[in-house]
């Protein structure tokens, strides 16, 4: 019998994300959501080595700034972030996905982008980096909460995947709090969206085994706080849910990516 050998060389991640263009013998979709905690121009290659078809980056710099440092970008993506420029959420699409903006973000929430993705697979995506509005005094969960509302539309159950950093977990649920996270959750649920990693792992809400978040880059503080929530019914095309490794990725960021691999045998 015939056999084929596919010799691939070191590459940059920037090489192989085109060779994966002309060469996927599986058809699958790799979502990566990062919080690379600042300077994403510096780490971006990083992220491409993985091969992503969609990256959501918390606390990466313009677009702008990245190209005064002459990083070569994908056409397909969308940046929301401060006033400076400095930190905001980028979302990146590359291969055969795209991506268009046909619903406002919401200037006055840190940070919402809302797209609509289209390629092998058609859905919306809610691209999230929840932060503290000391200003207005709205909290992480406030401001998780004011996101449902105001995307209300957008977050529709069928074909939504609402996913990053969301500064947020049970295990800071009290009963004096007028919004929580499980109060979160369980919204979510009612539009039929359920975290991927906890379908994935079995565990319940609070009670993670695998963290996300290193508290000054310690592994002693260690939080699971970035999650990504899809339809229930997506769940059977999963292949994987991983979290990067702290020993891997702590030298980089307090945060280790979500990497999320699913099968495409059916359109959104």
């Amino acid at each position: 019998p015939w056999a084929v050998y596919i010799y691939l060389p070191i590459w940059s991640g920037r090489t192989l994300r085109r060779f994966k263009t002309f060469a996927r013998l599986i058809q699958t979709m790799k979502i990566i959501s990062w919080n690379c905690q600042g300077g994403y121009r510096k780490k971006i290659d990083l992220i491409e080595a993985l091969m992503p078809d969609i990256a959501v980056i918390q606390e990466c710099e313009s677009f702008e700034k990245l190209a005064e440092n002459h990083i070569d970008l994908p056409e397909q993506k969308l940046w929301i972030g401060d006033d400076q420029g400095r930190k905001g959420v980028a979302v990146f699409c590359y291969n055969n996905f795209c991506l268009s903006v046909k619903t406002k973000s919401n200037s006055k929430m840190s940070y919402c982008a809302p797209v609509e993705i289209s390629g092998e697979v058609n859905f919306n995506l809610l691209g999230i980096w929840v932060k503290e509005d000391k200003q207005r005094k709205i909290s992480y969960f406030g401001q998780l909460h004011l996101c449902l509302e105001e995307y209300d539309g957008f977050i529709q159950p069928e074909k939504t995947i609402f996913i990053g950093d969301l500064n947020s977990n049970k295990i800071w649920d009290t009963k004096s709090k007028k919004v929580n996270h499980m109060q979160f959750v369980k919204k979510m649920a009612k539009r039929d969206l359920v975290s991927v990693y906890h379908e994935q792992f079995g565990e319940q809400h609070g009670e993670e085994s695998v963290p996300t978040f290193f508290l000054y880059r310690n592994e002693n503080k260690a939080y699971h706080l970035d999650y990504c929530f899809m339809p229930r019914k997506w769940m059977k095309l999963v292949k994987t849910m991983k979290i990067g490794s702290a020993k891997e990725w702590l030298q980089f960021s307090d945060h280790c990516p979500l990497i999320i691999e699913m099968e495409l045998n059916a359109k959104g």
